[in-house]
């Protein structure tokens, strides 16, 4: 733990130098609500309906449809600003189950109104064992204080370096732009790395000749209930950007703000968010999920250290053993008491018969319970209301991690990851 804490800390420190030597702050043009509250530290974030406007290929690791709607105030130059987006995401069964997505933004300031509009088509693969999620948007800009309208593309991929700990992601944006003033083609790379302490994001952009970079933090308190953030974007216009989210499923909110550290001529960027999800988990659900498995993290690290203080109480013995040994040897030399000898040799003999108590074994309980309780499989479960594959793997294998030997035998009662209300599921042996 105390080693995960110091590679949090150089990172941070790392990102920071970077920062403040090789980069400046780019404008906050239609970002999602939880991305503003990263620092715009999105390009690597998979599975949020916001990454349609940062990364395409982050739509793939959406489940199920959503809409969303952000709505956010700015003060820039003397005016006052506004942004607004809505979104649609949906996977679609013709489409191998690629996600799609439609959205539409627009930003007032002043004489200054942008619309865009578009559609971004994401999915998975495989490259050599990596997973690797694709996307890509089609998009209209309307400017009409420029009088300028363009069709442009926004290019994405993303992968895992090591399973949940490490992602990466790489995105083009503003493809085939006609009009570099308007909207400049750009390039961004970013990292996510899953830390004890939180999702550490820092991502690299290049765009007007220069380096970009944001940086993000973002931890779940209270079973994912409440979701704090945390980001910074750096010179010359520096702006610290706070989050907060709660997530009751299938609705949740958003709101976010960046403050600018180093004008006054801006009052920082406010946003809040909301979507709304069609099918897929209820809350209740997801805490009963996050709530089993923080159980069996427990038990098991548990089960770890009875096993390291069998292991412990093992050498503790073995030495004193050791030294009762090196002492006897002693007592057996000529003009030692025979009372002696015979006390440490019968030390020796209790020491063993003790060693044997402590010989590792699982706990009595599961043992009582395998006897007593006679299963014959396959057996047979009806889907009612509230039921998930990982609920009924812990009522039937006591273990919810064991869930795709039931989907393996049922996958044609099976839609969206959800057992369907009714059906009879086969639960094959374990």
């Amino acid at each position: 733990m105390k080693e995960d804490k110091k590679v949090n800390v150089l990172i941070a420190l790392a990102l920071l130098m970077l920062s403040h030597f090789y980069c400046r702050c780019y404008a906050m043009e239609f970002s999602g609500t939880r991305a503003l509250g990263m620092g715009q530290a999105f390009t690597a974030v998979n599975g949020d309906i916001s990454s349609v406007r940062h990364n395409p290929a982050g739509l793939s690791g959406i489940k199920v449809p959503e809409i969303g709607l952000d709505v956010g105030s700015f003060y820039e130059n003397g005016h006052l600003g506004s942004q607004t987006g809505m979104l649609f995401v949906w996977p679609w069964a013709f489409l191998d189950n690629k996600r799609m997505a439609i959205h539409w933004n627009n930003r007032l300031l002043g004489e200054e109104n942008i619309q865009q509009s578009g559609c971004s088509i994401s999915g998975n693969t495989f490259y050599k064992d990596y997973p690797v999620r694709l996307g890509g948007t089609l998009k209209w800009r309307l400017d009409s204080l420029n009088k300028k309208q363009m069709l442009l593309i926004d290019l994405g991929v993303q992968t895992d370096l090591v399973p949940d700990k490490i992602s990466a992601g790489m995105a083009l944006t503003n493809l085939f732009s006609k009009y570099s003033q308007v909207a400049e083609t750009s390039q961004s790379w970013g990292v996510l790395y899953n830390s004890p302490y939180g999702d550490l994001n820092g991502d690299f952009a290049w765009h007007d000749d220069r380096f970009y970079l944001s940086l993000g933090w973002e931890r779940m308190l209270y079973q994912g209930l409440i979701i704090t953030r945390l980001g910074l974007l750096s010179a010359p216009k520096k702006y610290v950007t706070f989050g907060l989210s709660t997530h009751l499923w299938p609705i949740g909110f958003d709101v976010s703000y960046a403050w600018p550290t180093n004008t006054t001529n801006e009052s920082g960027y406010f946003q809040i968010g909301a979507r709304y999800r069609f099918g897929g988990k209820h809350f209740s659900e997801v805490f009963l999920d996050r709530s089993i498995e923080k159980a069996v993290a427990l038990e098991h690290k548990i089960d770890d250290l009875k096993k390291e203080r069998t292991k412990l109480s093992k050498e503790i013995i073995e030495l004193e053993r050791h030294k009762i040994k090196q002492d006897a040897d002693i007592f057996s030399l000529p003009g030692v008491p025979e009372e002696y000898r015979k006390q440490y040799f019968k030390r020796i003999e209790e020491l063993e018969k003790e060693k044997e108590k402590y010989k590792y074994s699982k706990p009595v309980k599961e043992k009582a319970t395998k006897k007593v309780i006679k299963i014959t499989w396959p057996q047979h479960h009806k889907v009612v209301p509230g039921d998930t594959l990982r609920s009924i793997a812990q009522r039937y294998y006591n273990n919810p991690n064991n869930w795709q030997l039931i989907y393996n035998a049922n996958k044609d009662k099976i839609e969206r990851g959800q057992p369907r209300l009714g059906e009879e599921l086969t639960i094959p042996r374990p």
